[in-house]
């Protein structure tokens, strides 16, 4: 017998991954992993996001003024 995973709209998955990106953010920045963003406080989480963040701002720094 073949087994069929169900599988949702494209659009289904990117707006769930959107509403869900104050998880995911810390995790794709390479700050956190899952595990520690499923048991972390709300305060660890937005510290998390915060650190995340700026990590991105370091990382676009100078991107500017740089020709392709």
């Amino acid at each position: 017998m073949e087994r069929r995973c169900q599988t949702k709209p494209e659009w289904k998955i990117k707006q769930r991954v959107e509403d869900e990106m104050w998880y995911w953010f810390p995790i794709m920045m390479g700050i956190s992993t899952r595990e520690e963003m499923n048991t972390a406080t709300y305060e660890q989480i937005q510290i998390l996001n915060e650190v995340a963040k700026q990590k991105q701002e370091l990382l676009n720094l100078g991107r500017d003024n740089v020709d392709v």
